[in-house]
């Protein structure tokens, strides 16, 4: 059984735990993996939780723990995480012991786990989670953490939340928890402690990237790393930096000399930096990348999300202009 919303995967694991034995977690952020873990395992809460790394070396001890019986607690919940560095059909369990619940998680679809115990699994498949249904599933999850505190924070807020940090849930917990204690008594978290407490760490982000993409060519994220918060802030950067470069050519061309007077925002270091720059990449690689930049946003907008797949295209392009 295939769930691809968190809710009525939950409201399926507390309603059939009894008679459920395999359960595959699919979610590219190892982090969320392991909530979605501990979640499980609170509805199991008197099993013994057991994790292992699902490597080939680890074969013989994970099927021991599945097979024998144990001296401290007749009741196991193992953890294999990241099965796609496991081989084909190399965990053979034709059936689980009824003491024995076995979770797996996997960044995609793509696992080695045998037909036989994938038919048995319930399987909670976020892998191709669009960014909206995303920040909805994280949004419902820090609002409840709030409110096992005894307080309040709307929804608004927590989309002000998602604009500054992003959608990485451990840095979204530590905000969340930096907040409660800020709060103090108050039972509402308000928009002025976001803004006295939570760093604006996104756009930091974005202004750092898209120096350096338009500036040395470097792009180091994964997939999985670059969402609605972290693209558009970074396309603004990048249209900055680009149009920056232009504006430098330009006015070298018009044989200008006091450029600093026309970058008054900009420290004298880094604008001779900039200038020196500018002069190696030419007027024309800004002016290809401002075009480039524009059918990446159009482009972004029109048809599919996969963000850091047109970043990547857009960084090659831009280092053969």
């Amino acid at each position: 059984m295939v769930f691809v919303d968190f809710l009525a995967f939950d409201k399926h694991l507390k309603a059939n735990y009894q008679t459920s034995k395999v359960y595959l977690i699919f979610l590219p952020d190892s982090y969320e993996r392991r909530e979605v873990l501990d979640h499980i395992h609170s509805v199991y809460l008197n099993y013994e939780k057991i994790a292992f790394e699902a490597v080939e070396e680890n074969i013989p001890k994970i099927q021991s723990e599945i097979l024998s019986p144990s001296l401290f607690c007749s009741e196991k919940l193992i953890y294999l995480d990241d099965l796609s560095q496991l081989k084909k059909n190399s965990l053979t369990i034709k059936s689980m012991p009824p003491n024995i619940v076995l979770v797996g998680g996997c960044s995609s679809k793509k696992h080695p786990l045998s037909k036989n115990l994938t038919d048995q699994a319930v399987i909670l498949d976020l892998s191709k989670e669009k960014p909206w249904d995303k920040e909805k599933r994280l949004g419902s999850y820090l609002q409840t953490l709030v409110a096992k505190e005894k307080k309040r924070i709307s929804p608004a807020l927590v989309t002000m939340l998602f604009e500054k940090v992003g959608t990485d849930l451990a840095l979204l917990k530590q905000q969340i928890d930096k907040l409660l204690s800020f709060a103090a008594d108050r039972q509402e978290i308000t928009e002025q402690d976001i803004t006295l407490v939570v760093e604006d760490e996104k756009s930091q982000t974005a202004w750092k990237l898209g120096e350096e993409i338009v500036w040395q060519n470097k792009w180091k994220f994964s997939v999985d790393q670059v969402d609605t918060s972290l693209f558009f802030p970074l396309v603004a950067a990048l249209r900055h930096q680009l149009q920056l470069g232009y504006q430098i050519c330009s006015l070298l061309e018009e044989g200008v000399k006091d450029l600093a007077s026309h970058f008054p925002k900009v420290y004298p270091n880094t604008l001779k930096k900039r200038i020196a720059e500018a002069k190696a990449f030419g007027k024309e690689y800004f002016k290809e990348g401002i075009k480039e930049l524009y059918q990446m946003e159009i482009n972004s907008k029109t048809y599919s999300h996969s963000f850091s797949a047109y970043l990547d295209q857009f960084v090659c392009k831009l280092t053969y202009l």
